[in-house]
């Protein structure tokens, strides 16, 4: 695994990760292939019957002269109304008529609901990277700039829509990235702060949202429309593809251990005598009415908790 850590200072998160939100394609989904030639050709469709150059409208929606798709283009950002908008903007700096610039747009309108058809190749096996996740005790969810019913259709069709905790898509009433909405939704539905959230993205309108919103940690994958430039100023974490998360999500818990470890046995300035010293005599049991209520709290948080991480670890462990 190539792991870039472009800043994530030691002291930069308190807060534990309890869940990981992904965005949806060129994250998790190879939506791209499909989708730019889909893009080009309703645009084609749509200049034949209107009578304006293709070119007109790819540069500025971000399709480059060679067809590729250019890292923080509308088109690879943006949620499709929001396309459709800037589509309209570019037919009346164009000089047409409001009217004619509004029945081309309905005809893009539709185009953009439909979209390519499905299924769709996947940057890891999901329902084991989801399987993985939830096995350390974290939830999972897909925030979307896509529709809703769409991205429910793309995850029924490759089997792990009911692995999801967390579905967000482009509906009424849902403001789209990078507003922080999807994110906050999920906070408030769940009871989570924003900081013991990881969001992973493949644009820069991902790592805008995880900076509004407030999440602990910002993944950057580049699979999709970002690269490394792109991504570099606003995410905390820049990996391949979403196939290494476990790997960071142990390296996660390893790094709050240690600080947990650390903030035990350091030693109050007021006071010689360790924290977790103190902690112990003020509070006998863990602060529990017995010492039998003690164990059979360790027991069930290992049951619950610690057993699924370690099985979890030792399964990584073996595919290496």
């Amino acid at each position: 695994m190539t792991l870039t850590i472009p800043k994530l200072p030691t002291n930069s998160r308190t807060s534990p990760i309890k869940a990981v939100l992904f965005d949806k394609d060129g994250t998790l989904i190879d939506y791209l292939p499909r989708w730019v030639p889909y893009a080009k050709q309703a645009f084609l469709d749509i200049s034949e019957r209107f009578g304006f150059l293709l070119s007109d409208l790819e540069e500025p929606l971000g399709i480059s002269p060679d067809g590729r798709l250019l890292p923080d283009s509308v088109l690879a950002c943006c949620a499709p109304p929001d396309m459709v908008q800037m589509f309209q903007d570019i037919l009346l700096q164009k000089g047409f008529a409001p009217g004619r610039a509004e029945e081309a747009c309905r005809q893009l309108g539709h185009s953009m609901v439909d979209g390519p058809e499905g299924p769709f190749e996947c940057f890891a096996d999901l329902p084991r990277l989801f399987d993985q996740i939830h096995g350390v005790g974290l939830l999972v969810g897909v925030v979307t700039n896509d529709y809703l019913f769409a991205a429910q259709r793309h995850f029924n069709d490759l089997g792990v829509l009911t692995r999801l905790d967390y579905l967000c898509g482009i509906e009424k009433g849902v403001l789209p990235k990078p507003d922080p909405y999807g994110i906050l939704r999920f906070c408030n539905r769940f009871s989570l702060a924003p900081s013991e959230v990881a969001f992973v993205g493949d644009t820069l309108v991902d790592m805008e949202a995880g900076v509004r919103a407030g999440v602990g940690l910002r993944i950057g994958v580049l699979t999709g429309a970002g690269d490394m430039n792109t991504l570099y100023s606003k995410a905390d974490l820049i990996l391949p593809s979403v196939g290494d998360i476990p790997s960071v999500l142990d390296w996660l818990e390893l790094k709050q251990s240690r600080s947990l470890a650390r903030e035990e046995t350091h030693l109050d300035g007021d006071s010689e005598t360790p924290v977790s010293e103190r902690k112990a005599k003020s509070k006998p049991n863990g602060g529990y009415a017995s010492r039998e209520k003690f164990l059979e709290y360790q027991r069930q948080y290992y049951r619950k908790v610690l057993k699924h991480r370690r099985l979890a670890r030792r399964e990584l462990q073996a595919e290496r």
